[in-house]
């Protein structure tokens, strides 16, 4: 999907009650997106994202959950590529294939 001249491809979508790089566990299982990211090579300034203020996780009740870590860093130079990941704290399992990725008001990515 794109977002504000960048092309974000959802690579993975893994739960685990611990992730290894992960010092600061906040629910009782965490959902991990991995993106990759590229930015639009005709653009003339860095774009700065603030992924936290606009990443949400849909669960099937819809509620909507924050990210609690982001390693994509917020800021994309012209051409620029990058890899990394959202987590996601939730207190139970669930099954992925019943959640959707929300960046901004309008683009969602169902995981099934």
């Amino acid at each position: 999907f794109d977002y504000n001249h960048v092309r974000y491809t959802v690579a993975r979508v893994t739960q685990a009650s611990a992730f290894s790089d992960d010092h600061k566990p906040a629910g009782v299982y965490t959902v991990r997106v991995d993106i990759l990211a590229h930015s639009d090579s005709s653009l003339q300034n860095p774009i700065g994202i603030n992924y936290p203020s606009i990443v949400r996780l849909v669960l099937p009740c819809g509620q909507s959950i924050s990210p609690k870590l982001v390693s994509l860093a917020p800021l994309f130079l012209p051409g620029g590529s990058q890899s990394g990941f959202f987590d996601f704290p939730v207190n139970s399992q669930l099954k992925l294939s019943t959640l959707v990725l929300k960046m901004g008001n309008g683009t969602a990515v169902a995981f099934s």
